[in-house]
């Protein structure tokens, strides 16, 4: 179902735990009608008030004399945060809405230009970051957006002389950077790549939408990039000007979290940071817009949009108060919110012919204004019928209202989510950083969670139904009112008049309209017991050594079962006493895969009827069951099940508590012994299908995808389904293809410190008990691509924008140590692009690159166990990137120098980085990620190597870094197929 986003607005997080994790809140939203009264927080003393309100003792605040204010999280204190890595944000209370009239652009062209050199780095903040071990992209960045700039820094292993130094680099770039004009010249180039690189279909949308939705207001008329023109013209003074004016410490806040001493820290700041005086800022520009008691007719037009749609938009004030009646409004706005976005849901079944869908979504428009919108996703015929019942559900929802039992309802789970959230926000980890950096941003305290969801549980109950009506009413009685309609194509679409519009309304509000869909409660069900007797045990094989255990059953299925806490005796880590609670809890944790050779590419078969099959399998759900019972079932059992594949494999998978296992694998027998497929969900794949296949592709971008991808394969069925399979489509064909891929034998792997007796007694009850057929014929072959070099050209786009984009690969042998040799020589390769395509010749902002070891092709043999194919292996590399349309193929060529001179680029200091980097992420994947990380490489190991011998070698892993044997592994490759694609703008339509 197409629904309307308010993508391109800012979405705003409320304070409290409770509302930030269930909806976007109002801003500073408060109503003088519904003031706290006493009885409200009486569960809660004075003083827990007030600290639920204040900040979480655990950051650490300050403020220097000249007014930069710093936040400090200590994460050794925080369970799963990272312990090894400083994280250092420098906020700048400026954006593009603080830019004068003749400075567009600008405050994104300061974040650029203060990498450059400044009074005491005459090499650069950029050159200095990169010799502290900071890469670009990864370790440091920075973003601007309307409201804000922010410098992002990540400091890997540091030490006290390392963040002293960092801090230097921080405090050049916010207060002595030169912003020279020659320097300027060159970095445009750069910018201006970055603007050409969100150039397309998207961005031309958003930019229409964004002048509608904020219409009346500077955001319309301040794009953060700016312009072409400005990027193109604008001088350095401008840049010197807005620098001077913004960039002042009683501007800024600096945030940090890692492994820290805060008192230590605090006065290093004070120290780095506190020399600069103080200044006064500016006048600010106002950000709200201007409502007006009207209705606007707007159209959104593309040539290459695919959407019919008509969206209805309602602007208002929001409402201010104090701190506590605003916590308590907030919670109104989500209640409301929520009630009626599921009431709205309900309504899709009183839609008439011709409009397909309805939605319905809040957000914000500046701080002081909020936002809903409405929308109808139509028929190319339907836009009258959908404006018609577009305006129906809004004046039936203003005239009845919520449901009293719907309003209870909603009450509970604010308060099952405000317990659930007391539990999870200890389990934050790196994400308290995302939520400090929210607060301080909003200038809004980021409260202890406990203490804030215990202020909302004591709130929610003096919050009545006909407050959230009379919220409800407030908004939808908005006058500031738009209608828009979008036609693919770009098609005029004609509506009545605003006048008749305006009538129709009203003329619908005042008659009484039918009552709104009520609660349809689902029926809860069991999930039925096997139908089938007991499967029976084959054989057992203990490797005591590897704390493993694999069963061989006599349908022909096998499971082998790993227990984590063996690696975890052997691999012992000095931890914390928040790290050992997150241990412990990750120890009730079980990771499920259940592994087969019914791949989709079957030699001489369309290989779209097995992915088709198993698409409509699932989403058929269980016979006899609706899809909101199986929802609700899943939810209640805290299980899910995800589907995957591959041209030669076919796998289930899950991660699920230990006491869900009897659960998971009641419904994985279901699935396997019972399988079923809806005629419903058949007809709508097919109807979709249609759809999709005759549509006329109309972006440019999406073309030059298509043609890609026909060269690589071969032919164009590879890409997607055959017209003429999708009209001859049935549920017939489509069950002997799930019937069949469901008879292979499959191999589970389990990962869990679950008892044997336990494990194999739910084994033989519901996994041994599966029918299959170890003789059934089911072959497949692997998806191989065009030999040889293509190179593929066209010039088709509607943008002054070219695309490169490489794709190859060749045979080559795969091991556990060459495929992480192959990850390290991947990051290399996008690092030496990044510098010589960007750095060094200004050519482009973004690439895109993946250079990766797949493991060979998999067979079955008849006894059910993987062994590996004759394809050894594939090295696969992918290259893309937009560039000025002139400088594209010298771009390119210059990306295919960088390649053949790898080798040279594999120093003993870059090596001495990865390794670093490697042993860390390794200590992550044995640590907390140890259950996952054992269940990928046991796979891997026994269809590569026939055994779990790669469980035996991984401490050989960090020996991968050896400068002669990466030398060696990046030199001469000879690929087996090479296509390149230019993409290249229009010349009839004036682009150049």
């Amino acid at each position: 179902m197409m629904s309307f986003s308010l993508a391109c607005l800012r979405r705003r997080a409320a304070a409290l735990a409770v509302v930030s994790c269930m909806a976007t809140a109002t801003a500073h939203a408060a109503s003088a009608t519904t003031a706290t009264s006493d009885a409200a927080v009486t569960e809660l003393t004075t003083t827990q008030i007030e600290q639920a309100l204040a900040w979480d003792k655990r950051v650490v605040r300050g403020e220097l004399a000249n007014g930069l204010r710093y936040f400090l999280l200590d994460s050794r204190t925080l369970p799963g945060a990272s312990k090894h890595q400083l994280q250092i944000n420098l906020l700048v209370d400026a954006g593009a809405l603080d830019e004068e009239e003749d400075q567009l652009g600008v405050a994104h062209m300061v974040e650029h230009m203060v990498f450059h050199d400044s009074s005491g780095l005459p090499q650069g903040a950029r050159a200095a970051l990169v010799a502290l071990g900071l890469r670009q992209g990864q370790e440091f960045n920075a973003v601007t957006n309307a409201e804000m700039t922010r410098y992002m820094l990540t400091l890997k292993q540091p030490t006290s002389e390392r963040t002293a130094a960092l801090l230097q680099v921080l405090e050049q770039m916010a207060f002595h950077a030169n912003l020279r004009q020659a320097q300027l010249d060159e970095e445009r180039r750069v910018i201006k790549e970055e603007w050409r690189g969100k150039l397309g279909l998207r961005q031309r949308i958003n930019d229409q939408k964004k002048a509608l939705l904020r219409s009346g207001s500077r955001y319309v008329d301040r794009p953060v990039i700016g312009t072409e023109d400005s990027i193109d013209q604008t001088p350095a003074s401008l840049l010197q000007r807005f620098y001077a004016d913004w960039y002042a410490p009683n501007n800024m806040a600096l945030v940090a979290m890692g492994p820290m001493d805060p008192a230590a820290l605090a006065g290093l700041i004070s120290r780095q940071f506190g020399e600069v005086p103080a200044r006064t800022l500016p006048a600010r520009h106002p950000r709200d817009p201007q409502l007006h008691d009207q209705l606007q007719l707007r159209a959104i037009s593309d040539k290459e949009s695919s959407t019919h749609q008509l969206v209805a938009l309602l602007r208002f004030p929001e409402l201010a108060g104090g701190e506590l009646t605003a916590v308590r409004q907030r919670l109104v706005a989500y209640l409301a919110r929520d009630l009626m976005t599921e009431q709205i849901r309900r309504q899709q079944s009183e839609l008439p012919e011709g409009v397909k869908s309805l939605s319905v979504t809040k957000g914000e428009v500046s701080d002081h204004v909020g936002i809903l919108g409405f929308a109808v996703s139509v028929e190319p015929d339907g836009y009258q019928q959908g404006l018609r019942a577009l305006l129906t559900e809004i004046n039936r929802l203003q005239q009845h209202g919520i449901y009293a039992d719907d309003f209870a309802r909603a009450k509970e789970k604010v308060r099952k989510t405000a317990e659930n959230n007391i539990e999870a926000a200890q389990q934050r980890g790196d994400l308290w950083l995302v939520k400090l950096v929210d607060a301080v941003s909003r200038q809004r305290p980021l409260a202890d969670a406990e203490l804030s969801n215990r202020l909302s549980l004591s709130l929610i109950d003096s919050i009545t139904l006909a407050e959230v009506n009379q919220q409800l009413r407030r908004w939808l009685n908005a006058e500031d009112r738009m209608l828009y309609t979008q036609a693919a194509g770009g098609a005029e679409v004609s509506l009545p008049a605003p006048a008749a519009i305006q009538q129709l309304w009203r003329q619908l509000g005042q008659q009484p309209l039918p009552a709104l869909q009520p609660y349809q409660p689902v029926t809860a069900r069991q999930m039925p017991e096997p139908r089938l007797p007991r499967g029976q045990l084959l054989s057992q094989q203990d490797s005591p050594d590897l704390g493993m255990t694999e069963w061989r059953f006599a349908n022909g299925d096998s499971l082998v079962r790993i227990r984590p806490d063996h690696f975890r005796q052997r691999y012992p880590r000095e931890l914390s006493e928040a790290q050992v609670s997150l241990e412990e809890s990750l120890h009730e944790r079980l990771y499920f895969k259940a592994v087969s050779s019914a791949g989709f590419n079957q030699p001489g078969r369309d290989p779209w009827l097995p992915q088709l099959a198993g698409k409509v399998a699932i989403n058929s759900g269980l016979q006899g069951w609706s899809k909101s019972q199986l929802r609700l079932w899943e939810q209640t059992r805290q299980v899910g099940l995800s589907i995957e594949q591959q041209p030669q494999q076919l796998s289930f998978s899950a991660t699920i508590s230990n006491e869900r296992l009897p659960d998971l694998l009641a419904y994985y027998h279901q699935l396997q012994s019972q399988p079923w497929l809806d005629p419903q969900v058949v007809s709508e794949t097919r109807d979709n299908l249609l759809k999709q296949i005759t549509a006329p592709v109309r972006q440019p971008l999406q073309q030059f995808s298509l043609a890609l991808g026909k060269a690589r394969a071969g032919e164009e069925d590879a890409l997607q389904p055959s017209l003429s399979l999708v009209r001859e489509l049935n549920a017939q064909q489509l069950q002997q293809s799930w019937q069949a891929q469901l008879r292979v034998p499959v191999r589970y792997y389990v990962a869990t410190d679950m008892a044997d007796e336990q494990l194999l007694a739910l084994a033989l009850r519901y996994l041994a008990s599966v029918p299959r057929d170890a003789s059934a014929a089911y072959a497949t072959a692997v998806a191989g691509t065009v030999a040889g070099e293509q190179r593929l050209e066209l010039a088709i786009n509607s943008e002054p924008q070219a695309w490169y984009n490489l794709r190859a690969d060749m045979a080559m042998a795969w091991s556990p140590e060459r495929a992480v040799q192959i990850a390290a020589l991947g990051q290399l390769l996008q690092d030496k692009l990044k510098q010589q395509l960007r750095e060094q010749v200004q050519g482009i902002y973004r690439l895109e690159s993946e250079l990766t070891l797949t493991p060979p092709s998999l067979l079955l043999n008849a006894d059910g166990r993987q062994q590996a194919a004759s394809d050894p292996g594939r090295l696969r590399l992918s290259l893309r990137f937009s560039s000025d349309p002139a400088r594209i193929d010298q771009l390119a060529q210059m990306s295919q120098q960088v390649l053949h001179t790898l080798p040279a680029a594999i120093t003993p200091e870059w090596l001495a980085r990865q390794q670093s980097q490697f042993d860390e992420a390794e200590r992550s994947r044995l640590g907390t990620g140890v259950a996952a990380t054992l269940l990928h490489r046991l796979q891997l190991s026994e269809e590569q190597f026939g055994n779990a011998s790669y469980l035996y070698t991984m401490d050989r892993l960090p020996r991968s870094f050896d400068q002669q044997a990466l030398r060696q592994l990046a030199s001469g490759w000879q690929w087996d197929s090479w296509v390149e694609g230019v993409l290249r703008p229009d010349p009839r339509a004036g682009v150049n």
